[in-house]
């Protein structure tokens, strides 16, 4: 599971859009930082490839740092104002930053937030001056740094309003009880910004229950800003094959109203192509969509001939494609009708044609 991080390429493999990122989440974070502290910016001087500042440090997380406060220079720098003069800024900023030595008696600082632009708010996350005392974001002196982390950053967050999408960025790969405790406190919030990334971030997670809370929410997912987040982790995460939840993904594929998630159900549906996910999938070979008709195709044929379930890793390492396991289903035939992707309209027909018929004829998968 890659997550949206610091330098982001995108690739689209065979249909399926994936992000591959160099990791920039707490863990990637924790492990690069000589230290990591939390403090406040008054002023700091840009410049077109290069930004200067002090940090004033209220608290060290990690490491070792001897003074009160740091001179940062960061270099690998575009800033988005113009003109080659510095320009000195005086908006305050606070915030946790990940130190590395710089040269001299400066400090370096890893940038903490992924952005196609650099800003500085891409090079801290937000924390609070003190640790919480009490409440779900609260922790033990001795928790694990990255779990420390992650109530730091989920405190801050729900205290100053933050837009609770940073979470997301800030997770990436990690789970644990931690995580798990902090996106059960946003979806259970109340709070719809902070409902809809908590729920994205279970889905990525297979979080027992995140279905449910998809169909409770369904009215309010399908306005929400940040819907494509839920709309992505149901599509290229959700891929729980158990029994019972791979029956109530394709109850909720048939009957999703919004086009994004109707979408997402599908292709997670068909990602998965476990026996239970037939009759669903076969529904929709008879959709009047030939992007789901597609999909549908694509996940019959898949189980059929023994494909692995379709995940965001596979996809990039192409093992999806390596269809080696034995089916009492698969022939020669099967093989030749595989469907990895949308076709044209003349070879989709012929294709469709051929799964209505098998799937017709093979009434002990029903």
């Amino acid at each position: 599971m890659t997550k949206v991080q610091n330098t982001i390429r995108s690739l689209t493999v065979l249909g399926m859009f994936v992000t591959t990122v160099q990791g920039a989440g707490l863990e990637s974070l924790a492990q690069r930082a000589n230290a990591i502290v939390t403090g406040s910016v008054a002023a700091r001087i840009e410049r077109n490839e290069q930004i200067e500042f002090t940090i004033n440090i209220d608290r060290v997380l990690a490491g070792v740092v001897p003074e009160p406060s740091v001179h940062v220079v960061h270099g690998n720098w575009a800033s988005l104002l113009l003109g080659p003069a510095p320009r000195t800024l005086n908006n305050r900023l606070y915030g946790m930053w990940f130190l590395v030595k710089g040269s001299s008696n400066t400090w370096d600082v890893i940038p903490a937030r992924p952005s196609a632009f650099r800003t500085v708010h891409n090079l801290y996350l937000p924390s609070l001056p003190a640790p919480l005392t009490s409440g779900p974001f609260s922790y033990r002196e001795g928790t694990r740094l990255e779990d420390a982390l992650v109530f730091e950053v989920a405190a801050a967050i729900v205290a100053e309003k933050v837009d609770p999408e940073v979470m997301l960025g800030a997770l990436d790969s990690l789970d644990g009880v931690a995580v798990r405790q902090v996106l059960r406190t946003f979806v259970t919030s109340g709070d719809p910004d902070l409902q809809i990334i908590g729920l994205a971030g279970s889905l990525e997670r297979q979080v027992a229950g995140s279905l449910e809370f998809v169909d409770t929410e369904i009215v309010r997912l399908s306005g929400h800003r940040h819907k494509g987040y839920v709309g992505s982790a149901l599509k290229y995460d959700w891929r729980d094959t158990a029994p019972e939840a791979v029956r109530q993904l394709a109850s909720q594929a048939r009957r999703f109203s919004d086009p994004d998630l109707r979408s997402a159900a599908v292709w997670a549906l068909a990602g998965i192509h476990s026996r239970e996910a037939l009759p669903g999938l076969a529904s929709f070979l008879y959709s009047s969509d030939a992007e789901e008709q597609s999909q549908a195709m694509y996940g019959l044929s898949a189980f059929v001939n023994g494909c692995p379930a379709k995940t965001r890793a596979n996809a990039v390492s192409m093992a999806y494609l390596q269809c080696d396991g034995s089916t009492p289903y698969k022939n020669a035939l099967t093989i030749e009708k595989l469907v990895f992707s949308r076709g044209s309209t003349d070879q989709q027909a012929p294709a469709l044609a051929f799964w209505r018929t098998w799937w017709d004829e093979h009434q002990d998968l029903h």
